[in-house]
Protein backbone atom coordinates (compact mmCIF):
# COMPACT_ATOMS: atom_id res chain seq x y z
CA UNK A 1 0.00 0.00 0.00
CA UNK A 2 3.09 2.24 0.96
CA UNK A 3 4.38 1.54 -2.36
CA UNK A 4 0.94 2.50 -4.37
CA UNK A 5 0.53 5.86 -2.32
CA UNK A 6 4.28 6.48 -2.76
CA UNK A 7 4.17 5.97 -6.71
CA UNK A 8 1.08 7.92 -7.42
CA UNK A 9 2.49 10.87 -5.44
CA UNK A 10 5.54 10.29 -7.62
CA UNK A 11 3.59 9.67 -10.75
CA UNK A 12 1.52 13.47 -9.71
CA UNK A 13 4.77 15.78 -8.54
CA UNK A 14 5.80 16.42 -12.50
CA UNK A 15 1.86 17.71 -13.34
CA UNK A 16 1.62 20.16 -10.81
CA UNK A 17 4.77 21.26 -11.04
CA UNK A 18 4.39 22.31 -14.73
CA UNK A 19 2.61 25.40 -14.74
CA UNK A 20 6.06 26.70 -12.31
CA UNK A 21 7.75 25.26 -15.08
CA UNK A 22 6.26 26.71 -17.80
CA UNK A 23 6.26 30.28 -15.61
CA UNK A 24 9.90 29.46 -14.82
CA UNK A 25 10.68 29.31 -18.63
CA UNK A 26 9.05 32.45 -19.66
CA UNK A 27 10.52 34.33 -17.13
CA UNK A 28 14.51 32.84 -18.17
CA UNK A 29 12.87 33.67 -21.62
CA UNK A 30 11.95 37.64 -20.92
CA UNK A 31 15.50 38.10 -18.56
CA UNK A 32 17.82 36.66 -21.35
CA UNK A 33 15.78 38.87 -23.72
CA UNK A 34 16.40 41.97 -21.68
CA UNK A 35 19.44 41.42 -21.44
CA UNK A 36 20.34 41.02 -24.95
CA UNK A 37 18.54 44.57 -25.36
CA UNK A 38 20.55 45.91 -22.37
CA UNK A 39 24.10 45.00 -24.06
CA UNK A 40 22.84 46.23 -27.45
CA UNK A 41 21.54 50.18 -26.05
CA UNK A 42 25.20 49.93 -25.00
CA UNK A 43 25.98 49.17 -28.38
CA UNK A 44 24.13 51.88 -29.86
CA UNK A 45 25.76 54.14 -27.51
CA UNK A 46 28.78 53.33 -28.31
CA UNK A 47 28.23 53.35 -31.72
CA UNK A 48 26.37 56.98 -31.91
CA UNK A 49 29.70 57.86 -30.10
CA UNK A 50 31.63 56.26 -33.32
CA UNK A 51 29.42 58.15 -35.44
CA UNK A 52 29.45 53.62 -36.73
CA UNK A 53 25.77 53.49 -37.88
CA UNK A 54 26.48 50.02 -39.80
CA UNK A 55 26.84 49.27 -35.76
CA UNK A 56 24.11 51.10 -34.59
CA UNK A 57 22.06 49.27 -37.66
CA UNK A 58 23.07 46.15 -36.21
CA UNK A 59 22.22 46.56 -32.69
CA UNK A 60 18.86 48.59 -33.04
CA UNK A 61 17.84 45.53 -35.29
CA UNK A 62 18.81 43.08 -32.26
CA UNK A 63 16.73 45.21 -29.82
CA UNK A 64 13.64 45.46 -32.72
CA UNK A 65 13.90 41.19 -32.78
CA UNK A 66 14.04 40.88 -28.88
CA UNK A 67 11.12 43.44 -28.43
CA UNK A 68 9.02 41.62 -30.90
CA UNK A 69 9.78 38.42 -28.96
CA UNK A 70 9.64 39.97 -25.79
CA UNK A 71 5.67 40.33 -25.91
CA UNK A 72 4.77 37.13 -25.23
CA UNK A 73 6.59 36.14 -22.56
CA UNK A 74 4.77 37.41 -19.83
CA UNK A 75 1.68 35.08 -19.29
CA UNK A 76 -1.01 35.60 -16.32
CA UNK A 77 1.08 34.23 -13.52
CA UNK A 78 4.61 34.81 -14.50
CA UNK A 79 4.85 37.27 -11.80
CA UNK A 80 5.92 34.65 -9.10
CA UNK A 81 9.56 33.05 -9.22
CA UNK A 82 13.03 34.42 -9.49
CA UNK A 83 11.51 37.49 -11.42
CA UNK A 84 11.09 41.10 -10.61
CA UNK A 85 8.12 42.34 -12.80
CA UNK A 86 6.18 43.12 -10.61
CA UNK A 87 2.46 41.98 -9.93
CA UNK A 88 0.67 44.83 -11.26
CA UNK A 89 1.62 43.93 -14.49
CA UNK A 90 -0.98 41.79 -14.90
CA UNK A 91 -3.40 44.05 -13.28
CA UNK A 92 -2.71 46.79 -15.94
CA UNK A 93 -1.90 44.78 -18.59
CA UNK A 94 -3.89 46.96 -21.57
CA UNK A 95 -1.48 49.48 -20.71
CA UNK A 96 1.93 47.10 -20.33
CA UNK A 97 1.05 45.99 -23.80
CA UNK A 98 0.37 49.19 -25.07
CA UNK A 99 4.33 49.88 -23.32
CA UNK A 100 5.66 46.74 -25.39
CA UNK A 101 4.03 47.73 -28.70
CA UNK A 102 6.32 51.44 -28.24
CA UNK A 103 9.08 49.89 -27.30
CA UNK A 104 8.60 47.79 -30.62
CA UNK A 105 7.63 51.21 -32.48
CA UNK A 106 10.61 52.84 -30.83
CA UNK A 107 13.28 49.93 -32.36
CA UNK A 108 11.46 50.22 -35.35
CA UNK A 109 12.37 54.44 -35.61
CA UNK A 110 16.03 53.61 -34.27
CA UNK A 111 16.45 51.25 -36.93
CA UNK A 112 15.32 53.98 -39.37
CA UNK A 113 17.17 56.59 -37.85
CA UNK A 114 20.58 53.99 -38.23
CA UNK A 115 19.73 53.31 -41.96
CA UNK A 116 19.46 57.45 -42.52
CA UNK A 117 23.57 57.90 -41.48
CA UNK A 118 21.77 61.17 -39.76
CA UNK A 119 23.46 61.67 -36.26
CA UNK A 120 21.09 63.74 -35.50
CA UNK A 121 17.66 61.27 -35.76
CA UNK A 122 20.14 58.38 -34.60
CA UNK A 123 20.74 60.48 -31.30
CA UNK A 124 16.74 61.55 -31.10
CA UNK A 125 15.21 57.95 -31.92
CA UNK A 126 18.08 56.38 -28.92
CA UNK A 127 16.68 59.13 -26.99
CA UNK A 128 12.76 57.92 -27.22
CA UNK A 129 13.83 54.10 -26.85
CA UNK A 130 15.79 55.22 -23.40
CA UNK A 131 13.25 57.06 -22.45
CA UNK A 132 10.48 54.80 -22.51
CA UNK A 133 12.24 51.64 -21.42
CA UNK A 134 13.20 54.02 -18.22
CA UNK A 135 9.58 54.65 -17.89
CA UNK A 136 8.02 51.03 -18.20
CA UNK A 137 10.59 49.92 -16.09
CA UNK A 138 9.81 52.85 -13.26
CA UNK A 139 6.28 51.14 -13.15
CA UNK A 140 6.76 47.76 -13.62
CA UNK A 141 9.86 46.66 -12.61
CA UNK A 142 11.19 45.34 -9.06
CA UNK A 143 14.19 47.44 -8.48
CA UNK A 144 15.38 44.61 -5.63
Amino acid sequence: MKILIIGLVAALLPAVALPETAHEAAIEQRQAAFKDIKSAVADVKDALKAKDFAAAESSAQTILSKAQQVQELFPAGSFEGDTRAKAKIWNNLADFQQRQQGLVADAEQLVTASQSDDARALKGAFKTLSKDCKGCHRKYRQVF
